[in-house]
């Protein structure tokens, strides 16, 4: 029955719209103002973020005790963070890179890239305080190593918290 009150409500909705033109205005007046405040809220929403992104340099984050372990089949960096800015760290971007290196390299140079991965870790770092993280690493088709795995990473962004 519910349902039938619904139709009847939609349809006397749109005779509304059609035999009336100062319902027709309000309504497309007010569908317009709906429309242009969504779009005001998403650029605000988006240069508040682009903020958040440039609030923390990369020279004030230290990181402490990282490492990379494996978990149920795949890897998961974690350590310690030391926040050296003014503002609380909401987001850690991370670029980890997994090699395969020849059991005698000294460099680079005798490795081959089987990784590369993006992640972020998501925590909350007070200004000047210190937290433990961790963030799960997913290296898809990463072949088998033949040698010795050789892991690194850096820091690609931050995010801070207003």
């Amino acid at each position: 029955m519910a349902w039938v009150i619904g139709i009847l409500a939609i349809l006397f909705f749109l005779w509304l719209i059609i035999v009336s033109p100062a319902f027709r205005s309000l309504v497309f007046g007010l569908v317009a103002l709906i429309i242009s405040g969504g779009i005001l809220y998403y650029q605000f929403d988006k240069r508040k973020d682009e903020r958040a992104r440039k609030a923390i340099l990369i020279s004030q984050i230290e990181i402490q005790d990282i490492n990379l372990v494996t978990e149920y089949g795949s890897y998961k960096i974690e350590g310690r963070i030391k926040n050296l800015s003014s503002y609380v760290l909401s987001e850690l971007d991370f670029r980890v890179v997994m090699q395969d290196c020849e059991p005698s390299a000294q460099s680079e140079d005798k490795c081959n890239t089987i990784g590369d991965v993006s992640t972020n870790a998501w925590i909350n770092v007070p200004s000047q305080q210190i937290r433990s993280f961790d963030a799960s690493v997913r290296f898809v088709d990463m072949p088998k190593a033949r040698g010795k795995l050789v892991w690194s990473y850096n820091i690609t962004g931050t995010k801070a918290k207003y």
